[in-house]
């Protein structure tokens, strides 16, 4: 029987020299994989026309088989080189022009290792001098791993070597360039959340949207014409584990983000999945794990569809982010559409949407924008709080100026008038004016106008006007030597001296009190210690003392607080240099 192609050679409608090879062809032989018997009882038929979707009517077939198509030419080409070009073939081929190979995609030496690159369109280029005229024979060894399995998405001809790229433009951006912009965007974008989640140490829900970008790397990658180092089987195996328990994850990041309480029943339906994700291991030969995959695609199906019905229903209670939530389940309710045609067409109704592959894994893009949206959020909600809490910090500073400050004044200047004795007037103006810059102080730091000063001389100006010229109590051993203190850790460490001084004079009926301070390059060391009547551990924490702790944790020191009954008491701060200061 012989087998003729249209032959556009002579149209003068056709600029440029192309035979077409649609149409019928026949198959001469084939060859199962030895572990795949099955395929043996497989009807095989004898002629098909454009070898595609093959898996229509040889679902129980796995291995190679030779088709071969005759066509006609009345006029050998003027043309030093032509090239063979498909829009794609699935899994592996070999190419031959009246007998001679002029190409092929996929390793030859070992089956188990044939490399699925049915995505990529062959472009097999040959010498025209293998052309002749009258009857030319193409046979095509087409290896069938794969479920898209034939020669499947057109052109298929013989076609001028110079003319090529605007026929295959287009095939190489969908099939080629698309996938694989995906897959390295996807891991690029994956490794750098995993630095920045990871070391921030976020909550749990963000290890199941890592694992979620983590484990649908492979099933991305299945999509892509990157040949993995594995076994065919161990390919599918990984790819199916991957697109299934990425979905899962994704579900699991959705339950922890929207829905208020995730149950014992939301658990069970994810065991489902990840119980069937690893049972397909168990898979022994590729007829098996095929026709597993097909129970399996409607789960990852149903499982998008969750997600999205999770983002619907329970995306409301987020009323800050109900408008984009909406957007992002609409988004995503693509996922779920799209994997239902590309399941349709992997039962053999096609349905012509060569992009449904691609769509499909849509999912992982649209849960990015989760993260990213909260993210903004919360960053622009963390500016806001902080414009109103400057606010009534200034407020609150004005108030002590105004009605505290006016008070203090006006006692001083009441004193000053006063007529007694000039030692007790020198004493209170003294104290007075301590309680002022005090109060000066804290004012100036609400409004953010602190300025730093050197924490030697303001201790011993302290002791100097708090403290009874006569009085020989205080002890001071105090460094001069500039420390390397912010204005913040200054201001902390300057109030944990002010209390713990103020508590040793009034309350500790001690004989001596000693105040020390030492400044090392990388070191610094506050002690105020006395001989009085001590505390104990229950009165540290009824009283202001334990308040200290968070002074000395806000300034990033340690605090040390020691006393016993009788036995006086110890204060110590202590403060390493990072080595980032």
């Amino acid at each position: 029987m012989l087998l003729t192609a249209s032959l556009p050679l002579e149209a003068k409608a056709i600029k440029y020299w192309q035979v077409d090879l649609s149409g019928k062809w026949e198959i001469i032989q084939r060859e199962c994989l030895p572990t795949e018997q099955i395929c043996n009882t497989t009807e095989i038929p004898r002629i098909v026309w454009q070898p595609k979707n093959l898996r229509e009517k040889m679902r129980h077939f796995f291995g190679s088989l030779t088709l071969q198509h005759t066509f006609q030419i009345q006029q050998i080409p003027a043309l030093e080189n032509v090239t063979f070009f498909a829009g794609a073939m699935a899994s592996t081929d070999r190419v031959y022009v009246n007998g001679k190979l002029i190409g092929g995609f996929g390793q030859k030496s070992d089956k188990r290792f044939l490399a699925p690159l049915w995505m990529v369109p062959r472009q097999y280029t040959f010498s025209s001098n293998l052309l002749k005229r009258g009857e030319n024979t193409i046979k095509v060894v087409l290896n069938l791993w794969d479920e898209p399995a034939g020669i499947h998405i057109r052109p298929l001809l013989l076609v001028d070597t110079q003319q090529i790229g605007r026929i295959s433009l287009g095939n190489y951006i969908q099939q080629l360039f698309i996938p694989i912009a995906i897959f390295f965007n996807l891991l690029i974008i994956s490794l750098l959340l995993s630095v920045v989640f990871i070391f921030k140490l976020h909550s749990r829900k963000i290890g199941y949207f890592l694992l979620a970008l983590f484990t649908g790397g492979p099933y991305v990658l299945s999509m892509t014409p990157i040949p993995l180092p594995l076994p065919y089987l161990m390919q599918k195996q990984l790819a199916l584990f991957s697109g299934l328990f990425g979905v899962i994850m994704s579900v699991l990041y959705f339950l922890h983000t929207f829905k208020p309480k995730v149950t014992l029943l939301d658990y069970s339906i994810v065991g489902i999945g990840i119980a069937a994700a690893v049972a397909h291991f168990f898979m022994p030969d590729y007829y098996h794990l095929y026709w597993y995959s097909l129970w399996i695609h409607p789960m990852v199906i149903l499982y998008l569809a969750l997600g999205d019905f999770i983002i619907f229903r329970y995306g409301k209670n987020m009323v800050a982010f109900e408008k984009s939530y909406k957007a992002i389940g609409w988004l995503y309710m693509l996922a779920p559409f799209f994997d239902a045609i590309d399941y349709w067409n992997r039962l053999g109704y096609s349905i012509g949407s060569p992009f449904s592959h691609l769509v499909a894994i849509i999912a992982v893009v649209v849960v990015l924008a989760i993260p990213f949206r909260e993210a903004a959020y919360f960053r622009d909600l963390s500016a806001k709080i902080k414009i109103d809490r400057y606010g009534d910090m200034v407020r609150i500073a004005r108030d002590l100026h105004d009605v505290i400050g006016s008070d203090v004044t006006a006692f001083m200047q009441m004193i000053r008038n006063s007529t007694l004795p000039t030692t007790v007037l020198s004493k209170f103006e003294n104290n007075l004016q301590i309680i002022l810059d005090n109060l000066r102080e804290i004012v100036y730091t609400l409004q953010g106008n602190a300025q730093h000063t050197d924490l030697a001389l303001r201790f011993r100006d302290y002791i100097y006007r708090f403290a009874d010229p006569e009085d020989q109590r205080i002890e001071m051993d105090i460094s001069s030597a500039p420390d390397f203190l912010s204005l913040r850790e200054s201001t902390e460490v300057y109030r944990i001296f002010l209390e713990a001084v103020s508590n040793s004079m009034r309350y500790s009926d001690a004989s001596k009190i000693k105040v020390s301070w030492r400044v090392k390059p990388n070191t610094v060391f506050l002690a105020i210690s006395d001989n009085g009547i001590g505390f104990s551990e229950k009165e540290i924490i009824q009283s202001g003392l334990n308040h200290l702790r968070i002074r000395a944790k806000t300034a990033g020191g340690h605090l040390r607080i020691s006393s016993n009954p009788n036995q006086g008491s110890l204060i110590a701060f202590f403060k390493k240099k990072k080595q980032r200061d």
